[in-house]
C-alpha cells in the first residue's frame, strides 16, 4: 500500500498529499473489504485467484514494462549517469547490459513461457468458465492503467505529437517548441533567473540557462 500512497500524494500534492491519512483510510478499507471473501467458507477457493490473477500474471507484466521503460525509454545510459552523480561511481557494464538486454529478455522469457506451457491459468483449471472470466478481469484492471495513463499523459502534454511522444517516452524537453505559459514572476524583460522551472502534468523540470534575453522564472503548463 505505501508504494500506492506515495505515488498518489507525489503526483497529486495539492489535492491527496494534503489529505494522506483520508487516502490511507479509503484504501485500508477498501482492502479489508475486498479480503472479507477470504475468510467465508469460499476463501480457500478465493486465494488461488487472487494470488494468481491479482498478483502473479500483473507483477510479470508490470516487471517488463518497467524494465523496458527505464532501460530503453529514459534510457540506461542516463540511469548509469544517475546513479554516477549519486553514488559518485558510475555502474559497470555488466549492469548496463543487465538493464538493456538481459533483463528484458528474460522477462518477456518467463512471460511467454508462462502463457504457452498454460501456467498463466493452469491454477484455475478446475474453476467454472464465469470464474476464470473474473480472473481475466482482475489482471487487466490493474494493467488498463499503463496504456491508459501513457494515452492520457500523451494528450495533455504541449506540443506536436512528435514532441509529446519524446516529452513523454524519454523526459526531453528540449526539443520542444510550445511551452504554455500560466504565470510569469516579474517582467519579461527582467534578468532571468536559473534553472527555469516547468511544471507540466504535475511534474517540476529544471532547464538550464540559455542565450535567450526573454525568459523568466515561472510556472509553464
Amino acid at each position: 500500500l505505501e508504494s500506492v500512497i506515495t505515488a498518489l500524494c507525489d503526483q497529486f500534492p495539492k489535492h491527496i498529499g494534503k489529505h494522506r491519512e483520508i487516502l490511507v483510510g479509503v484504501l485500508v478499507t477498501c482492502s479489508f473489504l475486498g479480503s472479507l471473501p477470504t475468510v467465508t467458507w469460499g476463501g480457500m477457493s478465493v486465494i488461488p485467484l487472487y494470488d494468481q490473477y491479482g498478483t502473479a500474471n500483473p507483477m510479470l507484466v508490470v516487471v517488463f514494462l518497467e524494465a523496458i521503460c527505464i532501460a530503453w525509454g529514459f534510457g540506461y545510459k542516463r540511469l548509469a549517469a544517475n546513479i554516477k552523480e549519486m553514488l559518485g561511481v558510475e555502474p559497470s557494464m555488466y549492469w548496463k547490459v543487465c538493464w538493456a538486454v538481459i533483463g528484458p529478455i528474460f522477462l518477456a522469457f518467463i512471460i511467454m513461457t508462462a502463457i504457452v506451457t498454460g501456467e498463466w491459468y493452469r491454477v484455475l483449471l478446475d474453476y467454472p468458465t464465469w470464474t476464470r472470466v473474473v480472473g481475466v478481469c482482475i489482471t487487466f484492471s490493474s494493467l488498463s492503467f499503463i496504456p491508459g495513463y501513457a494515452i492520457y499523459i500523451l494528450i495533455v502534454t504541449p506540443g506536436t505529437f512528435r514532441e509529446r511522444w519524446n516529452i513523454v517516452t524519454t523526459g526531453d524537453v528540449s526539443k520542444s517548441s510550445v511551452l504554455m505559459c500560466d504565470s510569469v514572476d516579474g517582467p519579461l524583460d527582467a534578468p532571468p533567473s536559473y534553472p527555469l522551472k516547468i511544471q507540466t502534468t504535475g511534474t517540476t523540470i529544471n532547464i538550464p540557462p540559455t542565450s535567450d534575453p526573454n525568459h523568466s522564472e515561472g510556472t509553464y503548463l
